[in-house]
């Protein structure tokens, strides 16, 4: 609704999404891996093959995220990124319009996966911490946000 219905969005709301990312990302990431490791892992093999397209990249990343989701066990998670899609939806592609924030998720795709195969969620978790609050201070870089 707010994707849809607040036009324009506040200049600083993506940096509120990603903040709230940032807090809940590591738990459904860990958990995911505790519960249901495989199938993360298998899902992130397709990583490779997204190519070069920022869309591609927003696409998959939601996936990622909503795969994880389901995987942690707590459906309440899984609400939440169902009712921030509209907003992955427009952000994601201007997000991974930059080389450097594809680059970026990608070694995050595949660290996540060597996470996974080796039944790590606790690796998965700090990583995902790491790596969500180093996404939020990429897109204050792209976007010249703070």
């Amino acid at each position: 609704a707010l994707a849809q219905y607040m036009q324009p969005l506040p200049a600083n709301y993506a940096c509120h999404l990603l903040e709230v990312r940032v807090l809940l990302c590591p738990a459904y990431t860990q958990n995911a891996v505790e519960n249901d490791a495989q199938t993360i892992a298998g899902f992130l093999s397709r990583a490779d093959s997204l190519g070069d397209s920022p869309q591609s990249y927003s696409d998959y990343d939601w996936e990622l995220h909503w795969r994880l989701t389901v995987s942690s066990g707590n459906p309440f998670f899984t609400h939440f990124i169902n009712s921030v899609r509209g907003l992955y939806e427009m952000l994601g592609v201007l997000y991974f319009n930059h080389e450097k924030t594809r680059a970026h998720s990608q070694n995050f795709f595949g660290e996540l996966k060597k996470a996974a195969l080796e039944g790590d969620a606790h690796a998965a978790g700090a990583l995902a911490l790491r790596v969500m609050r180093e996404s939020l201070t990429l897109w204050e870089e792209i976007s010249d946000i703070k």
